[in-house]
């Protein structure tokens, strides 16, 4: 919502002391972050379709997408093989493919760098009803799994053969799993509110618990991990509807949002990713649309927001960055609805 004679060196309308980066409104009243989330997205009358200035009370339209957020590429919902059911995303770090769970279909199923099947195959145990996924520096495909009452990582070649497993808990639920520095795993354990580590012989090292903070109103429930250059661990928390960063030692160092629709404000938080820059990408689910915050949480942009009326039996699940900076995000059916889709964002 950038309006007509915005400048990106003009100053907050408010304060007058921070430059207008977070937009501005038809009237051309421009507003820092701080502000923006403050007025724009609090006292102002939010409408279904437009914003009432709190400067001068003129009234600007709501986009459905703004510029940046049209689609570039999509695919796994118009063309065979369609996705039903998907659960998790990845994208192999050095070619752009895609890898995706399928839960409906029971399959793994890995897309080239265009969105068109290069193969699938059946997993060997049965999947978790919410898994991860993620594809190691020496290109294994990582899923989680159950065998005889066991947690456990299932790995596979893209081809789709059966390597090994590694055993994690008993009553595990994993929601997801990140590759670390050095091809350590991570791994987000959402049943005992942990993380547990697998070292890059693929043996399990540890678990370490993610606690409880003050302020928060529940038991973390983790639901997505990431981890960044420096090996910090990004985890979200669905219950607590927020992002929290742990040190490369799983110690907590900070936490990020609260329930709410503003800028870093989170409503169930699922699939979070980091990009060349360590800057986090969250897919929030329930308020349907992709943020963006800097490595130390604050908010930078919106990746997409998909509008209320638009995509009623879908809303974004998982994020995966791509080399060129390109943005893939996991549409799943919500309701039970037998529907999914990738769709990938250009770099800004």
């Amino acid at each position: 919502m950038r309006g007509k004679g915005a400048s990106g060196n003009s100053k907050c309308c408010v304060c007058d002391s921070q430059p207008a980066d977070a937009g501005s409104l038809a009237c051309e009243h421009g507003f820092c972050h701080d502000c923006f989330g403050r007025y724009v997205n609090g006292s102002l009358a939010e409408l279904s379709t437009r914003l009432r200035c709190c400067v001068c009370g003129a009234c600007s339209r709501l986009a459905v997408e703004t510029r940046d957020e049209t689609v570039a590429m999509s695919f796994g919902r118009d063309f065979p093989p369609r996705l039903r059911r998907p659960t998790a995303l990845a994208v192999r770090r050095n070619t752009g493919e895609f890898v995706l769970v399928d839960r409906a279909s029971e399959r793994v199923l890995v897309f080239d760098a265009n969105g068109l099947i290069n193969t699938d195959f059946a997993y060997v145990y049965d999947t978790l009803p919410m898994t991860g996924l993620t594809v190691t520096d020496d290109d294994c495909i990582v899923v989680p799994a159950r065998d005889r009452g066991y947690r456990c990582l299932s790995f596979y070649t893209l081809d789709g053969a059966f390597l090994r497993s590694t055993y994690v808990a008993t009553d595990a639920v994993i929601e997801g799993v990140a590759v670390a520095p050095g091809d350590w795993l991570v791994v987000a354990d959402s049943a005992n509110a942990c993380v547990h580590l697998i070292d890059d012989r693929r043996r399990f090292i540890r678990s370490a618990s993610v606690d409880q903070q003050p302020g928060d109103s529940h038991r973390p429930c983790l639901a997505g991990v990431a981890v960044n250059s420096v090996g910090e661990i990004i985890v979200s928390d669905s219950a607590n509807d927020c992002v929290r960063v742990l040190d490369a030692d799983a110690r907590w160092r900070f936490s990020v949002g609260c329930r709410g629709e503003r800028p870093a404000q989170f409503n169930c938080p699922r699939g979070v990713a980091v990009d060349a820059d360590d800057n986090i990408l969250v897919a929030d689910s329930r308020n349907n649309r992709v943020q963006e915050l800097s490595a130390t949480g604050k908010f930078r942009r919106y990746v997409v927001r998909y509008n209320r009326g638009d995509d009623v039996y879908m809303s974004p699940t998982d994020v995966a960055t791509r080399s060129d900076g390109s943005v893939a995000v996991l549409m799943t059916g919500v309701r039970d609805s037998d529907v999914g889709e990738v769709r990938i964002y250009a770099p800004v």
